[in-house]
């Protein structure tokens, strides 16, 4: 797994660290609830990897997550910039997950637990 030492953030009061926290849910109980966001703590971004919608929140005045503003045209440049950077976060995975700079739908699911319920 790819990762960073904290050991600069413990040291340094000023250091830099990364500008996305990178969060993933898996299919579980609803194909539909399968994406991925990022945030910085101020704004959160869900791409959901089944339908290709998108979702924007403002979590210093929407902290509860309650308004989606990905429709908001007052949002478009943060969309924009969030969309971009799930790209790029993305890319690295391959083709199934970004393609020619675009973000693809995927069609099956990163979980394989033997857990996991399937339907038959």
């Amino acid at each position: 797994m790819d990762g960073a030492s904290l050991l600069s953030l413990i040291r340094d009061k000023q250091a830099s660290w990364r500008r996305w926290i990178d969060l993933e849910h898996a299919t579980c109980y609803s194909d539909h609830n399968y994406w991925c966001a990022l945030t910085d703590g101020k704004l959160k971004y869900i791409w959901f990897l089944r339908t290709g919608e998108e979702q924007l929140f403002d979590l210093e005045k929407d902290p509860q997550e309650t308004t989606d503003q990905s429709k908001n045209r007052r949002y478009a440049r943060q969309l924009t910039a969030l969309r971009d950077a799930m790209k790029e976060h993305l890319a690295e995975r391959g083709d199934e997950w970004v393609k020619d700079g675009q973000l693809q739908t995927r069609k099956g699911t990163l979980l394989y637990s033997p857990h996991y319920p399937r339907s038959k």
